[in-house]
């Protein structure tokens, strides 16, 4: 009887969280696995857009009267027992697409960090869960640079130009020569440029793998003139 009596108290107490305070927990859950600081950016803006749902769901007739601070706030008020609300998915969705006017691929970006955040609340106990599916969406085909615009791009600057131009010249050689991301980018120094062999050793990288990766002819001659300023 006590330990049965125990045991329910202490699910039932699971159930009473705030969203707030089952947020702070998968954070630290998150940051605790190692995950990048750009991906905890990332759930953590998911995460208040979740809040402002909570609002919206739980205070339709308040909603519209609160600011975007006020919304977060109540809606880290709300027990996260709401994500087990029948139709909780169709609710989230119809909350985006018609106050947030995104479209389906941005809606599926945030339907992967809820998906992430809802397994591990039902893992952790909080709520029930159940299985999330995700549609495929296609992608829209982005607008790319023309030949004739890239290399208006690759022009050199004038003598005269402010370092800032001429630094951004050299940026926009090593975005075409490698493809990296800005934070690679950010990241590199110059003991990582190996000049005997045209390599680059890659420290940062969004799949946290480091590597060495072929330096270009060209680019390679715009990073020699650059690093010997």
């Amino acid at each position: 009887g006590y330990k049965m009596e125990e045991r329910f108290t202490r699910k039932t107490a699971r159930k009473d969280i705030v969203l707030g305070e089952a947020a702070d927990r998968f954070i630290a859950n998150q940051k605790g696995k190692g995950n990048a600081p750009a991906t905890i950016n990332h759930y953590e803006h998911t995460i208040k857009k979740l809040c402002k749902f909570f609002c919206w769901l739980m205070l339709p007739e308040k909603y519209d009267l609160m600011s975007d601070e006020d919304r977060i706030k109540a809606g880290m008020e709300q027990k996260v027992s709401v994500f087990d609300k029948d139709g909780i998915e169709c609710d989230f969705r119809t909350f985006l697409t018609e106050t947030g006017k995104v479209n389906e691929v941005t809606v599926n970006t945030y339907f992967r960090d809820y998906r992430v955040i809802a397994y591990w609340l039902a893992d952790s106990g909080f709520i029930e869960g159940h299985r999330i599916t995700i549609k495929t969406v296609e992608p829209n085909i982005k607008e790319v640079y023309t030949d004739t615009e890239i290399s208006k791009l690759l022009k050199k600057p004038k003598a005269d130009c402010s370092f800032t131009e001429y630094r951004n010249w050299v940026v926009i050689h090593h975005l075409l020569a490698t493809g990296n991301r800005i934070s690679t980018i950010c990241a590199i120094k110059i003991s990582d440029i190996d000049w005997n062999d045209e390599m680059l050793a890659v420290q940062v990288q969004k799949n946290k793998r480091k590597t060495r990766i072929p330096i270009e002819e060209t680019y390679m001659k715009v990073l020699k003139e650059y690093v010997d300023l």
